[in-house]
């Protein structure tokens, strides 16, 4: 909030629409796709936009496009024509959204701030402790990995799974968190 020095409706509209979009993000599931050329070096594109925003994973990016795997086995196998193009689309991605985010910041720099903040406070929801898995996939090593998940409470985590949900535990560390991250920001304010 300090950083947006004042609050009104444009910069509450700019942090709702910054939450909504992060939690459309986080809630997709993922897909598969073949690695055509376009898609690679769309991929690698989107992934680096991701990898500059606060709150948006750029690897959960690649996981929601389906290209993951396929990065992954391309580093893997060393195939330099695949790692080209997805470098030659992180760079595109990363020189082009990087003077949006630097025009964005110059002349909206509270509202730019606002759905930042957004982007944070909508992903939160992918750190909630108690989730129920829907679907597994198998990794590369053969073990298996959640794709879909669902939030749950504590109580409804314990009822499926029978495991101690660590309640309190987990409302520490959040309490903690948040104080650690309200002194670091105190702190930072008393510098300038």
């Amino acid at each position: 909030m300090r950083h947006t020095e004042r609050l009104n409706f444009n910069v509450a509209a700019m942090f709702a629409l910054g939450t909504i979009i992060a939690l459309q993000i986080s809630a997709m599931t993922p897909t598969v796709t073949d690695p055509s050329n376009w898609m690679i070096f769309f991929s690698g594109m989107i992934a680096i936009c991701a990898m500059i925003l606060p709150g948006i994973s750029g690897s959960f990016i690649l996981l929601l496009l389906g290209m993951y795997a396929h990065v992954l086995m391309a580093l893997k196998g060393f195939e330099l024509g695949f790692i080209a193009i997805f470098v030659l689309g992180c760079v595109t991605g990363l020189l082009s959204f990087s003077r949006v985010l630097s025009w964005a910041f110059k002349h909206y720099r509270v509202l730019t701030l606002s759905l930042l903040g957004g982007f944070m406070f909508g992903s939160l929801n992918l750190v909630w402790p108690w989730k129920f898995t829907l679907a597994y996939t198998i990794n590369s090593r053969g073990e298996e990995v959640p794709l879909a998940q669902k939030n749950i409470l504590p109580e409804t985590y314990l009822a499926l799974t029978g495991q101690d949900p660590y309640t309190l535990f987990a409302v520490v560390l959040m309490i903690v968190g948040l104080l650690l991250v309200l002194v670091l920001d105190s702190v930072d304010g008393a510098l300038r």
